[in-house]
């Protein structure tokens, strides 16, 4: 029965983020809106140690007058290998370009709250259509 009390407390107080769709769609519009810290907030503890938050949003403003800045987005597959993700994703340009990107997504345990989180600068292009 101490057992039973021991795991039932363990698995309570152990909670569970949102998925990896879920934390993605976030941080893809928060980019798009240029609500660059919740983006931040959303990005692996690894990668904040080689990124500061300044530097996070330079990077994405600097990216944005090459690119363009992306108006919408499209997540259309999901790979999952135990904690790892791979989320293969579209961005459109409003001059009719788009870019395909895989990102990858780590499983992370924050204050007892497992939580999936972005691997940042962990991006591939995939493939950059033009019109």
């Amino acid at each position: 029965m101490r057992n039973f009390v021991v795991v039932l407390f363990f698995l309570i107080s152990c909670r569970v983020g949102d998925p990896p769709e879920k934390v993605v769609e976030n941080y893809l519009l928060a980019i798009e809106k240029g609500d660059y810290r919740k983006a931040y907030k959303l990005i692996d503890k690894i990668s904040k140690n080689y990124v500061s938050e300044e530097d996070f949003i330079k990077y994405w403003e600097e990216k944005f007058k090459e690119w363009g800045k992306p108006d919408s987005h499209e997540v259309y597959a999901i790979k999952r290998e135990a904690d790892t993700t791979r989320v293969y994703f579209r961005w459109y340009f409003n001059n009719g370009t788009f870019e395909d990107l895989v990102m990858k997504l780590t499983k992370t345990v924050d204050q007892g709250v497992y939580e999936w989180r972005i691997k940042f600068l962990n991006y591939k292009i995939v493939e950059r259509r033009k019109k």
